[in-house]
Formats: C-alpha cells, sequence, structure tokens
C-alpha cells in the first residue's frame, strides 16, 4: 500500500502483478502474488482490502501504518492477518515499533531506498540498525564539504552505485544524515550503519545555525491538542506554529 500513480491500484481491487513477490532468484511456485493498492484509499477500505489478501505482508509507509491502527482501534475483527510489515519511505519510530506489536502482532523490517540507486541497506535483526547492501553500491558518509566522516560521526550519505548503467551516479550525495557505526555484533561482514538522523530538510534550522532533529510523538502530540492530524511548520527563524 504505497503512493501511485493516479487511476493505478485503485480499491476495491488494486493491481494485481505479473512477477510474484520474493527474490527473483527464488523458483516462482514459491513465491506468493503481488497486489497493490494505493495509499490514497480510505483507512477502513484499506484494512479491508487486507483482509480479503489472507495472512501476507504488508508494504507501505510508517505513518500509514500508524492510520490503520487507529482505523481499527480496539476491534480485532477490523484487523488483518499480517505475517509481518516491510516499511520504506520514512524514518521508523519506536511508536511504530509499538504499533506493529501491539495492534498488529507482528514486527517492522525496514529498509533503506532511494528512485535513483535502489534498495540501500537492510535491516539488521540484531542491532536494529542497518547493513548496507555492498555487493551493489559503495555507501560513505560525507562532511558538508565532501570530507569522510569518522566512524560514529554523522554526515550525508554519498552513494556510488556500482550497476546504475544507464546513468552512472558517482558519490552522489544525498540530503539523508547517516553514521557509520563499528562492526555488528551479529557477525555480519556488511558495512553497518543508522538513518537515525533523517534527512536535513526535516530539520528545524534557527537563526544562529543550529539544526534540531524533531522527535514529535503522535500519540503525545494528539494526547496535547486532541487531534488526530496535524503539523508543525517553522514559519519564522525562531518561530514553530502547530496546525491541527
Amino acid at each position: 500500500i504505497r503512493p501511485t500513480a493516479a487511476g493505478v491500484a485503485d480499491y476495491p481491487d488494486g493491481r494485481t502483478r505479473t512477477a510474484h513477490w520474493g527474490p527473483y532468484w527464488l523458483p516462482a511456485e514459491t513465491r506468493g502474488p503481488w497486489q497493490d493498492l494505493t495509499v490514497a484509499t480510505p483507512a477502513d477500505r484499506q484494512l479491508e482490502w487486507l483482509r480479503r489478501r489472507g495472512r501476507c505482508y504488508l508494504n507501505t509507509l510508517p505513518v500509514n501504518l500508524l492510520t490503520l491502527a487507529e482505523a481499527a482501534g480496539g476491534d480485532a475483527s477490523l484487523r488483518p492477518d499480517l505475517a509481518g510489515i516491510l516499511t520504506i519511505g520514512e524514518l521508523v519510530r519506536p511508536e511504530h515499533r509499538s504499533c506493529a506489536r501491539e495492534m498488529f502482532g507482528t514486527r517492522i523490517s525496514d529498509q533503506y531506498s532511494t528512485i535513483e540507486c535502489g534498495v540501500i541497506a537492510g535491516e539488521c535483526p540484531v542491532s536494529g540498525h542497518m547493513h548496507v547492501h555492498a555487493e551493489s553500491m559503495l555507501l560513505e558518509a560525507v562532511r558538508a564539504d565532501g570530507s569522510p566522516c569518522e566512524t560514529g560521526e554523522e554526515g550525508f550519505a554519498s552513494i556510488t552505485p556500482l550497476y546504475s548503467y544507464a546513468m552512472p551516479l558517482i558519490r552522489y550525495v544525498l540530503s539523508d544524515l547517516i553514521t557509520v557505526l563499528e562492526p555488528c555484533a551479529c557477525g555480519r561482514g556488511l558495512p553497518h550503519i543508522s538513518i537515525a538522523g533523517g534527512r536535513l530538510r526535516s530539520r528545524f534550522r534557527f537563526s544562529d545555525g543550529t539544526l534540531v532533529a524533531a522527535d514529535f510523538r503522535m500519540s503525545k502530540n494528539s494526547a496535547l491538542v486532541g487531534a488526530t492530524r496535524w503539523q508543525w511548520a517553522q514559519v519564522a527563524p525562531e518561530t514553530l506554529e502547530l496546525r491541527f
């Protein structure tokens, strides 16, 4: 359940892809059908569509997961049978993970990807951070001047895909903020990173140059203002506005 072009994967049927879900090197008969629904579908209809799928994996945006949980509420009959949740597009926060456990009885497996570079890293089940798909790309953390960051220092993601033959990208710098970590205790040899910093454009910048990564929890804001839809906006160098 992700963003789609207008008229594609609309309710009530969505879209069934010709390819099966899962790694392409596995036999097709061992993989399940792959079906899409536009995320613009109202939450109650999303839940109904998911229930019709039977037991399935859900791939969606973290914020949509909270919307589905709110729509289902305490009614167990409205909840779909999810084998797991795969998230994309946004930072996964603790409230998203607790929502997956408490409302849907499963866990989130997150991944880090971009349209230009494909899937960059996947979540480690031991550390909760990310392992870079180093077989297919070089990922570096760099400072604003382009110099490499030290281990444990936050910097911008700089990506060189190794298989982007149509349009090669060399040290393509994103606004995403990452931290290269020490080798992971899980024993995997792939580079170990944290993406908890989010994106530069998601931070508030004040007049003295200070950057602040906001961590506004939906549950706390809803309790504060009694609303289920809200937005924080920086409207002046020292002024934030809460819209609800």
